[in-house]
């Protein structure tokens, strides 16, 4: 299945095979690189665990219980809710709204790369197929009548050269165009919830364990968006920086909802739990990147022991900053 995110090994992957073509036209120029980008591969992928580490830790020993805290602050009414996890409960929809949002784009996506894959078969088709009906399954027979009228000029009916890179061929553009408004896009999405959690924190300590994880996080998909986008400006006509300002801007857009929210909702009679739920759903999104992302991508690959040592590491770190300041 075709995912939208992506880690920094995959980024390393599509830049490395664009060096290895520019090498092997330029007689090895940049066979040097190579190492440079593992080593740089190899940090990028200890800093995205270091965050991941710092995620698990801070959801796990000061976000949910911050959130515990912040609903029992209040007597809840209703009989059924007033031993109720609601806290946990949040986290559980937080996971499953990022999901969600995450697989509606993805289908979108891959519904629309379909789609124009099916239109670029028809385009190169030298026969023409008419739907057919054959004991009540529907199927494609080709017939010799031709249904649109093609001319030597018209670049769909020019076949591709062996040589020339898929990329570069004007049908590809609008699917790779498509590829990384789609991550963008999820990327924001991901964005808006991290500014979420940020703007909803409560005290100094969690604010500044949440800013910094977040801020390593997307430190690492900001480099690895830029190379990827660097790549994609050669062969399309993207606005490449309306994507940079789209990606650089949802974060604060979404501490500026979060602080909104929880300015508006402490003022109103219940407050607290209000903010709590909200708080809860942010851990759930946090929680979501920290499972479904960094850790599955991060660690499966080999040589990871530096990896493992770095996510011990931000746990480390944030069991002892909360130890210190609980003191």
């Amino acid at each position: 299945m075709w995912r939208i995110t992506f880690n920094s090994d995959q980024c390393f992957r599509d830049s490395q095979s664009s060096r290895e073509r520019k090498s092997s036209a330029s007689g090895g120029k940049y066979c040097t690189g190579r190492s440079k980008s593992w080593d740089l591969q190899h940090v990028l992928g200890a800093l995205n665990s270091f965050a991941g580490g710092v995620f698990l830790a801070t959801c796990l020993l000061d976000l949910l219980p911050e959130a515990r805290e912040a609903i029992d602050e209040n007597e809840i009414e209703v009989e059924f809710f007033k031993d109720y996890p609601l806290a946990e409960l949040g986290v559980i929809f937080g996971v499953v709204l990022l999901l969600i949002t995450e697989l509606c784009i993805e289908r979108c996506t891959q519904k629309f790369l379909d789609r124009q894959d099916e239109c670029a078969t028809l385009a190169y088709d030298p026969c023409h197929c008419i739907a057919t009906q054959n004991e009540g399954v529907d199927r494609l027979e080709p017939t010799d009548e031709i249904g649109v009228e093609s001319t030597p000029e018209s670049p769909l009916m020019k076949p591709l050269n062996d040589d020339d890179e898929p990329s570069n061929h004007p049908d590809k553009r609008p699917s790779i165009s498509f590829r990384m408004l789609a991550l963008v896009i999820a990327l924001s999405f991901h964005s808006i919830f991290d500014g979420l959690a940020i703007g909803l924190q409560s005290n100094l300590q969690s604010l500044l364990e949440v800013f910094v994880a977040i801020s390593v996080h997307k430190s690492v998909f900001a480099f690895s968006l830029g190379i990827r986008l660097s790549e994609t400006r050669k062969c399309t006509d993207d606005p490449v920086y309306l994507y940079l300002f789209g990606f650089a801007a949802a974060t604060p857009i979404g501490i500026t909802v979060g602080i909104l929210i929880e300015h508006l909702a402490t003022g109103l009679p219940g407050g607290h739990i209000i903010v709590g739920i909200l708080q809860s759903l942010a851990t759930g999104t946090l929680m979501y990147v920290t499972f479904f992302e960094i850790l599955p991508e991060e660690l499966r690959f080999k040589g990871s022991l530096l990896r493992f040592l770095s996510l011990f590491f931000g746990v480390g770190i944030i069991a002892f900053l909360i130890g210190y300041f609980a003191e």
